[in-house]
């Protein structure tokens, strides 16, 4: 009770001011941490800085997804949407716009709607299509639903158009994801020495890491079923 008419004594341009320090602060504090997110969002929204505010619920929407709570993610993106409005003259907008877009599709995806994601998925690569990183994500996303959907040249396309781009911009966490999934593609396929070929460069890409990753795990069993099909059994053991 105390606190609260404590903060309801301070003048609003003064709390407006307090919480975008405390938002800094805490973007300051816990750089590279996750779980922080909603909170900063919350004191930009109260600060009245919608972009900053979207921008963190869109990163809180990503930790909710790897939590798979999907419901609580989609409120997230509803709440950035609203901050951001109908305005898009501003690059930043249209760039929170387009990650929302995206978030979206990937929220289908996880959800195993992949038929539901595809749809959501050509709109997120419309609206990324100026920012590619967006682009490339939004590319290799799109592979994977249509690999799951079983369109297997469609999804080899779309990883390919990926993988180049990602050469280009030499992103090569993006590179690793689609050779990987190109690789899982070819292999699927029947494109077998393909598949051994771009699954041997994404591990290779991998080897720094500390600990195996899920996707390194996933290209591992892959290149070991497409090597057994060649004949390989000694790599396909390793």
């Amino acid at each position: 009770l105390i606190h609260q008419i404590i903060l309801e004594s301070i003048p609003a341009e003064r709390a407006s001011l307090l919480h975008q320090q405390a938002a800094r602060a805490l973007e300051t504090v816990h750089a590279g941490q996750t779980g922080f997110a909603a909170e900063i969002a919350d004191h930009y929204e109260a600060a009245q800085q919608p972009l900053s505010a979207a921008r963190f619920w869109l990163i809180y929407v990503q930790e909710l997804t790897d939590l798979a709570a999907f419901e609580q993610a989609e409120e997230a993106i509803e709440r950035a949407m609203t901050l951001l409005g109908e305005n898009t003259a501003s690059r930043e907008v249209r760039e929170l716009s387009a990650q929302a877009a995206l978030l979206r599709g990937v929220l289908a995806h996880y959800r195993g709607q992949a038929a539901e994601a595809l749809p959501l998925l050509e709109n997120a690569l419309t609206a990324c299509r100026e920012f590619p990183t967006l682009y490339v994500h939004a590319l290799i996303r799109q592979a994977y639903a249509l690999y799951t959907c079983d369109r297997y040249p469609e999804a080899h396309q779309a990883a390919s158009q990926a993988l180049e781009i990602a050469r280009l911009a030499q992103d090569d966490s993006a590179v690793l994801r689609a050779l990987n999934i190109r690789g899982i593609i070819a292999l699927m396929l029947g494109r077998t020495r393909e598949a051994i070929e771009d699954l041997q460069q994404a591990l290779s890409l991998e080897e720094s890491a500390a600990s195996p990753s899920a996707q390194t795990v996933q290209s591992l069993n892959h290149l070991g079923t497409a090597l057994v099909f060649v004949q390989e059994y000694a790599q396909a053991a390793e």
